[in-house]
């Protein structure tokens, strides 16, 4: 009885998480977290627009047009990547949101759609964590300075209104 209880608390525990990681990656469910993010010119999933968050980083970096030209090439390339994650990401929450409770397999969907979306953000961060060093290498010393000093700014302002220091986003 023990280990029945212990296993259905940590499938809830691991779905409350899921639930809570995918629905703040949602393009619907953001509200004004979205709304903020969207300014930057390229959301943490890379749906927005590579160019405008070049623009966006040229003001605060001061890049010149080699820097700009080579870190646009890098936001293209990882777009695909970027929207395929989405895209998969939006199915596996549409997936878990399907899930019938009465259903005899109900716990073992559960526990396999939890598990991709496990996966599914460790691929996201993989691919933000790889964006950023493109990037980083493409700056010089006092730019990554610059960098890392708005992005301490910006993730500490979110920390404050609910959100993380993964969702900021120069990259």
């Amino acid at each position: 009885m023990t280990r029945k209880l212990l296993t259905t608390l940590t499938i809830v525990a691991i779905f409350a998480g899921a639930t809570a990681v995918i629905a703040k990656q949602h393009p619907d469910a953001g509200g004004d977290r979205d709304r903020h993010r969207s300014h930057e010119g390229m959301r943490p999933d890379f749906s927005g627009d590579p160019e405008r968050m070049v623009e966006m980083m040229g003001r605060h970096l001061d890049l010149d047009e080699t820097q700009s030209q080579t870190i646009s090439n890098i936001l293209l390339a990882a777009k695909p990547e970027g929207d395929s994650l989405r895209e998969r990401s939006r199915a596996n929450h549409e997936a878990l949101r399907a899930l019938d409770v009465n259903d005899a397999n109900y716990n073992a969907a559960l526990q396999d759609l939890s598990a991709d979306s496990g996966q599914l953000e460790a691929e996201r961060t993989l691919l933000r964590g790889r964006v950023r060093g493109e990037i980083h290498a493409v700056l010089t010393a006092e730019q990554q300075q610059k960098m890392a000093d708005r992005i301490g700014r910006k993730g500490s302002h979110r920390r404050h209104q609910g959100g993380d220091e993964l969702s900021n986003q120069e990259t």
